[in-house]
């Protein structure tokens, strides 16, 4: 005698009736049919209808992941924190460094060797580079003799500038500004035996500097930079020698004075 057919628990569909819910109900039925052509109790537990209809939810051998759609013009972006100035330390950095200048039409070029002394501060981004640096600088400069010569008389000269100032700018280009004096030397030259000369003297003058570096090359110890400088005198200078109670002119130097610099420094 035929028993009544008993399914435990639901079946679930996607309500889109799709190729696995077909499956799944076909399963169903072709049990259910042969259950009772075989006059035997027969049917699904909910835990056994579950786990046919999980077989939809795990990906089909070989199926590709769809890319997430891309945001819609217009929308928001997201805030992305601008990266924060991480310091790097301080150091000193000692520099030697040989400069000309330009002083004067047809005059002989202001050279010679000096020291510098920096101490710097190097700062760097979280996320971008480039290094940031600051630095307070000293330098000193050896003059070399030079002489000026006119029809009367002549000078030499000879001396010591001395600057000090801030830079600013990157790790390989580097603005430098600040000031300080020339100490110069004079010695008068006669030309003529008429020529009385004064005795040798020191003369002070006040000089602004600024100056663009570059670095050109570096090593593990050391840093090679040219710097294009310029300096400005607010005041001009003349030097003058009496000639029969009159004051002629012998040398007159430019009060903007350009020139360029070679330097390695040691940090």
């Amino acid at each position: 005698m035929l028993r009544d057919l008993e399914l435990s628990g639901d079946l679930e569909l996607s309500g889109e009736l799709d190729e696995i819910d077909r499956a799944a109900l076909a399963e169903v039925i072709e049990l259910s049919i042969g259950a009772l052509l075989e006059d035997a109790r027969a049917g699904l537990s909910r835990s056994e209808t579950k786990a046919l209809l999980a077989r939809r939810a795990a990906p089909e051998p070989g199926a590709v992941a769809v890319p997430a759609p891309p945001p819609t013009p217009g929308a928001p972006s997201p805030r992305v924190d601008a990266p924060a100035l991480v310091r790097q330390g301080r150091r000193f950095e000692v520099g030697f460094f040989y400069a000309a200048q330009a002083v004067a039409a047809g005059a002989p070029i202001d050279n010679g060797p000096g020291l510098s002394l920096a101490f710097s501060e190097e700062m760097d981004r979280a996320v971008h580079r480039p290094r940031l640096f600051s630095a307070g600088w000293i330098s000193v400069q050896y003059l070399l003799p030079e002489t000026v010569t006119d029809a009367q008389a002549g000078v030499g000269l000879d001396g010591v500038a001395a600057r000090l100032g801030l830079e600013l700018g990157l790790r390989r280009w580097r603005l430098r500004l600040g000031g300080g004096w020339n100490f110069i030397r004079v010695s008068p030259a006669a030309s003529t035996a008429s020529v009385a000369l004064a005795p040798a003297h020191w003369a002070t003058t006040l000089a602004l500097q600024g100056a663009l570096r570059a670095q050109i090359a570096q090593t593990a110890y050391a840093r090679f930079w040219v710097s294009l400088l310029a300096d400005l005198l607010p005041t001009a200078v003349d030097y003058d020698v009496a000639v029969g109670g009159n004051l002629v002119t012998v040398f007159s130097p430019w009060r903007v004075r350009p020139g360029l610099a070679l330097e390695v420094t040691f940090p």
